[in-house]
């Protein structure tokens, strides 16, 4: 037996593969999918895989080999990530959540990719400003006040296509994670200046697919030798 929401599941996706409409589209067709919990539920009905605790346990086992390899890292990107480690070393609350934001924003850094996933605004700035210049990734809002590089976001956002798509969310991990299961599960090709950083998410933390570019086979190979 079919039962109807299978049914719905496959048209959806049918449609969503062949048509691929804009995410202002979606919303307007099928809100409901962007809501956070459903997002994990889509993707795991695609992958069979847990987005967010995969995600989570995949990030905890190699974030000390990861902030280890940050920090021995040379060259270009060296002094950048430097700072991101510092805010990190600053921190004597809630450490397991900076680590592991730590190592999803180092991630582009390491891997030789200048394309910053996320932007930071004022709670009292236009944030049309921001969005309309993002193709994707994740908005973070901070009191008006606030000066402070490593201050805490009042609200977190994921944004795809110049609009804000989910918000109000908890921390940069929990909306990284949403936007990996949106792009998946939308069949939304990932920005070229952030494809090793999405394919090390992919394929190293929720071991999805198995042919590797040199560069994220290298990392993987450098990981497991930690």
């Amino acid at each position: 037996m079919i039962f109807f929401q299978d049914l719905t599941f496959s048209l959806r996706i049918k449609e969503i593969v062949m048509d691929e409409p804009l995410v202002s589209v979606v919303q307007q067709r099928w809100p409901g999918l962007l809501i956070e919990q459903q997002v994990y539920t889509e993707y795991y009905c695609i992958t069979q895989v847990q987005l967010k605790e995969t995600s989570l346990t995949s990030l905890d086992k190699y974030s000390t080999a990861l902030i280890k390899m940050y920090r021995a890292k040379g060259g270009k990107t060296a002094h950048e990530l430097k700072s991101l480690l510092e805010l990190l070393d600053e921190q004597t609350m809630d450490v397991t959540t900076h680590k592991r934001a730590t190592v999803l924003q180092g991630l582009p850094l390491y891997l030789r990719e200048y394309k910053k996933l996320s932007t930071t605004c004022h709670d009292t700035d236009s944030l049309q400003i921001y969005t309309n210049e993002m193709k994707i990734g994740i908005l973070e809002v901070v009191r008006h006040h606030e000066t402070n590089p490593g201050a805490a976001a009042m609200n977190v956002a994921v944004v795809i296509e110049g609009r804000v798509v989910i918000e109000e969310l908890v921390d940069f991990t929990t909306a990284f994670v949403i936007l990996v299961g949106l792009l998946y599960a939308r069949n939304i090709q990932y920005p070229k200046e952030l494809k090793y950083t999405f394919e090390t998410v992919q394929k190293v933390f929720l071991n999805i697919g198995d042919l590797y570019s040199h560069r994220v086979l290298s990392l993987k190979n450098m990981l497991y030798k930690c």
